[in-house]
């Protein structure tokens, strides 16, 4: 995909694909979505959607690229929920395994037990 070809049309205020892509690191999004971003956007451009402005192609740029890094935050805190519940299952049953244990155990007599134990007879 030629990006600069694509862009021509909304060359304004010397509109560039690098100086899209950095506008958008500067904004906090991460750089894969705004690479996803621009391959989309840039495919609606190539098959024919129009904007009436470089700004509104930014603006649908940054629209995208955002609406993606929120995708992957949720699909990352989504993950993660499920790594803690299993954390939680797992200590779960090994601190229930721990409790039951120390219940049955038979607990050592110590040196002074044995030895008031002697004394007393």
């Amino acid at each position: 995909m030629n990006y600069e070809k694509l862009l021509e049309p909304y060359k304004e205020n010397g509109r560039t694909a690098e100086g899209q892509v950095t506008w958008l690191l500067k904004k906090g999004l991460s750089k894969a979505s705004i690479d996803q971003a621009m391959i989309e956007i840039y495919d609606g451009v190539e098959r024919g959607q129009k904007y009436l402005t470089g700004h509104e192609l930014d603006r649908a740029l940054f629209d995208r690229a955002s609406a993606l890094a929120k995708a992957d935050v949720i699909a990352s805190l989504g993950q993660l929920e499920i790594f803690h519940q299993s954390l939680r299952d797992k200590w779960g049953d090994d601190l229930m395994k721990i409790a039951e244990a120390a219940k049955n155990a038979v607990k050592p007599v110590g040196f002074f037990t044995r030895f008031k134990r002697a004394l007393i007879g």
